[in-house]
């Protein structure tokens, strides 16, 4: 693990559990996708693809950066080809959270 893998640092337990909470459910399919290639990441185009909403994506993508459980990799403005991955640290918070906690999709 580099250091552009490990951007942020873990979330306490107890503010894992409230952002968790928070997540609407059809948000955790994308995180899936994105989890499910974390190595090397899915794309947002490809991602539109697996789930068929691109409003559903662009929203689920802007929470899941912006909260630090997925790294955006791109040169390029267009966002079709933006790379996303999870984050090494909070991404598997989630990941095992949701594992753990049988969170439904």
């Amino acid at each position: 693990m580099n250091d552009e893998d490990r951007e942020y640092g873990e979330y306490p337990s107890e503010i894992l559990g409230i952002i968790s909470q928070r997540i609407p459910k059809e948000f955790f399919n994308v995180f899936t996708h994105i989890w499910n290639n974390k190595d090397e990441g899915i794309s947002w185009k490809e991602l539109v693809e697996a789930i068929g909403d691109r409003i559903t994506v662009d929203k689920a993508v802007l929470f899941y950066e912006i909260s630090g459980f997925v790294n955006c990799e791109s040169s390029s403005m267009d966002r079709r080809k933006k790379i996303y991955k999870a984050d090494l640290i909070r991404g598997l918070q989630l990941a095992e959270l949701i594992r753990d906690s049988k969170i439904r999709r």
